[in-house]
């Protein structure tokens, strides 16, 4: 995923941003735009704003990286509903969410945001 220029920028940026990734069936990258600049501390994404470009390039699954420019690793609650909302919107519309990264500012490996669900249910 750090091999696509635009989710590698994150390690430098300054404002949280939310990055798409549009996949094939054979997790082809067809598409990458940005859904949402934000904040310091805080990017609130739309449905609309997600799912656009997804639509328009007829893409069967995606990816949603955000950075922490901070260079916390951790995901916070809100991360963790973001996952969620992606999942079940992805899931209505027929492009499922695959993962969903967090890219911390300076160094340190990219983290899958999962809900506490799904770490349970991997950890069994």
């Amino acid at each position: 995923m750090l091999r696509v220029p635009q989710v590698r920028a994150l390690r430098r940026a300054e404002q949280e941003h939310g990055i798409v990734i549009g996949l094939d069936c054979t997790l082809r990258v067809l598409c990458v735009h940005t859904a949402v600049v934000g904040t310091a501390d805080f990017a609130h994404a739309q449905c609309r704003d997600v799912f656009r470009e997804l639509i328009r390039h007829n893409c069967v699954k995606f990816a949603y990286v955000h950075n922490h420019p901070g260079g916390c690793r951790r995901p916070s609650k809100v991360d963790r509903e973001v996952t969620r909302w992606l999942r079940r919107a992805g899931r209505w519309l027929g492009i499922p969410l695959l993962a969903h990264v967090i890219v911390p500012g300076g160094s340190g490996d990219p983290v899958d945001v999962r809900p506490a669900r799904a770490r349970a249910r991997t950890a069994a």
